[in-house]
C-alpha cells in the first residue's frame, strides 16, 4: 500500500515539477540576458551574427534573397537584423515578450513568443531554418525536430550550431551527441558537419566556432555545426553519418 501511495503521489507531482523546472529555466535565461545587457551598456549588439549565418556555412547574403527565414531560440539581440534582403525573417523564442524590455532599439525582424515544440506556422513555410546555441535548451528534443521538419519547404536549409556532450543544466537540459544529427533523417540530408573544441575559461560558443580547433575526442564537450537540406521526398533521405 505504501508503495502504491508513494507512486501515486509522485505521479501527481510530475506536472508541478515540470512547472517549477520551466520557471527556473525562464528565470535563469532572463538573468543571463539582463547581465549581458548591462555589460554591453544597455544595447545588446548583433553585428557579429552575419558571419555565422553566411561565411561559417559557406553561404553569402545572396542565398537569403527572397527567402523566408526562421531562427529558433533567437534570444533578444536581433540575430536576423542583418538579413534585410529576406522578406520574412522571424525570431522564435518562448521569452520573446520578456526580451522586448532588454532592447534599446526597435528591431526590423519579427519576433514570435512560442515554444519550438509547437511552432505557430503552416507546413512548408520556411526556406531557411536556424538554431544557434538553442537546440539543447528545448524541453522536448523530438517534438522540436518534428516541428523543424514540418515547417520546412522542400530543399530548405537547416543551419545548426549547438554544444554537445555537456552535462544537463537548468537552461540546457538536453545533452546532444554528434550522432544526434540522425534524428533529422530521413527528411534531412547532412551537407556538411564538423565539431569545434570549446574554448577554455568562458564558454564562448561563437568564438569557439571561429577558432575551428578540433576536439581531442568524440566525447569531449564541444560545438557541433551542421548544414542540412530538407529532401524533396522524405523517403529519399540518406542516413546521417
Amino acid at each position: 500500500m505504501r508503495i502504491r501511495i508513494r507512486t501515486a503521489f509522485a505521479s501527481a507531482l510530475k506536472p508541478l515539477t515540470g512547472l517549477l523546472r520551466n520557471g527556473d529555466k525562464k528565470s535563469y535565461e532572463l538573468k543571463y540576458w539582463r547581465a549581458k545587457s548591462i555589460a554591453e551598456g544597455g544595447a545588446l549588439k548583433h553585428a557579429h551574427y552575419q558571419q555565422f549565418y553566411t561565411n561559417v556555412f559557406g553561404l553569402t547574403q545572396a542565398d537569403y534573397e527572397g527567402k523566408s527565414v526562421l531562427d529558433i531560440g533567437c534570444g533578444p539581440r536581433g540575430s536576423l537584423e542583418w538579413a534585410d534582403m529576406a522578406p520574412l525573417r522571424v525570431g522564435l523564442d518562448p521569452l520573446a515578450l520578456d526580451y522586448v524590455k532588454l532592447r534599446s532599439t526597435r528591431h526590423q525582424m519579427s519576433y514570435v513568443a512560442a515554444a519550438s515544440e509547437d511552432i505557430p506556422f503552416a507546413d512548408g513555410q520556411f526556406d531557411i531554418i536556424t538554431s544557434f546555441n538553442s537546440l539543447d535548451h528545448v524541453d522536448d528534443l523530438q517534438k522540436t525536430i518534428t516541428e523543424i521538419k514540418r515547417i520546412a519547404k522542400p530543399e530548405a536549409l537547416m543551419l545548426l550550431i549547438v554544444e554537445i556532450n555537456h552535462r544537463p543544466t537548468p537552461t540546457e537540459p538536453i545533452t546532444l551527441r554528434r550522432g544526434s544529427l540522425e534524428l533529422f533523417a530521413p527528411e534531412y540530408t547532412v551537407d556538411k558537419s564538423w565539431a569545434c573544441a570549446l574554448r577554455p575559461g568562458k564558454r564562448d560558443i561563437y568564438r569557439s566556432v571561429l577558432e575551428m580547433k578540433e576536439p581531442t575526442s568524440d566525447n569531449e564537450d564541444s560545438i557541433l555545426c551542421a548544414r542540412m537540406r530538407r529532401n524533396q521526398e522524405s523517403g529519399t533521405a540518406q542516413k546521417c553519418a
